[in-house]
């Protein structure tokens, strides 16, 4: 045998060997999961909860909430029902808090609060009820300060029988 054909056999033994090696390790290493998008769990006691407050503002009360500034509440029923809010706001800067209600991607409702208000809301099915202030207003440079504020002193959700 010459040198090239020595060479020629040992490489390809070679070959086979990093190539049994390379499925050796694939046998052995675990597959990679499926990953599998559910939709967050549902809350057979829903409750809200603060999910966006970038001023620490947003603080619960005996049956509602009190927005100091801009934020967001969110709760997860597993069914719909209706949603009973009461509260008023602090207009400043010539406009009046404004509560957004939604469900998911579907508009509930908006409503000002200009003075105090009773709003019985109907949530159709269960998911992800949001409440947002988000139009607040500060100005320190007025005396007295000027600060948009949304007061609701009841916030309760009563499932569909």
């Amino acid at each position: 045998m010459t040198a090239h054909w020595v060479s020629g056999l040992v490489g390809l033994a070679l070959a086979g060997s990093v190539a049994g090696y390379v499925s050796w390790q694939a046998a052995k290493s675990p597959q990679t999961p499926e990953i599998v998008y559910a939709a967050p769990p549902c809350d057979p006691a829903p409750a809200f909860r603060v999910v966006e407050d970038p001023f620490d503002t947003i603080k619960p009360t005996a049956g509602g909430w009190e927005w100091g500034s801009q934020g967001v509440i969110e709760m997860r029923p597993c069914t719909g029902g209706t949603m009973t809010i009461s509260g008023y706001g602090v207009g400043a800067g010539g406009d009046w808090p404004l509560l957004i209600a939604s469900l998911g991607r579907e508009g509930l409702g908006n409503w000002t609060f200009k003075s105090q208000r009773d709003l019985t809301v109907k949530v159709p099915h269960g998911g992800a009820v949001t409440l947002a202030f988000m139009n607040a207003y500060y100005d320190a440079s007025q005396r007295p300060i000027q600060r948009r504020e949304l007061h609701l002193h009841e916030v309760r959700f009563t499932p569909t029988p």
